[in-house]
């Protein structure tokens, strides 16, 4: 265990983190329908493009939360299991600093530099 860390208050973070997470995406997007009364037969091209968009976004914003729980969770495994704080590549220890930014950080920043420009 690292000394220079305080695990409670981070984990605490994480597990506020998970909470805000999933209830965001427990609340589903609702997406017109084409069946919905007093909407055209044939919806104007602009409009049907913009539907296309706004489902697009918001499909890749769902995943990204979902990425996020992930890693959010992975991290308080870590912690439950004594790894918290060490790089899952080379085994050296996180920067206090950037678990502070990204509490779920899975490498040291030489590791993830690496992984970035492969």
């Amino acid at each position: 265990m690292r000394d220079d860390l305080d695990l409670k208050q981070i984990k605490h973070n994480l597990e506020e983190q998970r909470a805000v997470l999933l209830s965001r995406l427990r609340v589903k997007p609702v997406y017109r329908e084409n069946n919905v009364k007093n909407e055209p037969v044939n919806p104007d091209r602009a409009d049907l493009a913009q539907d296309y968009f706004s489902r697009e976004r918001q499909t890749a914003l769902l995943g990204r939360m979902e990425g996020t729980l992930e890693q959010v969770e992975a991290a308080l495994e870590r912690i439950e299991n004594g790894t918290f704080g060490k790089c899952d590549n080379c085994g050296n220890d996180i920067s206090t600093d950037r678990l502070e930014a990204l509490p779920y950080a899975e490498l040291c920043i030489e590791c993830q530099e690496k992984q970035e420009k492969k």
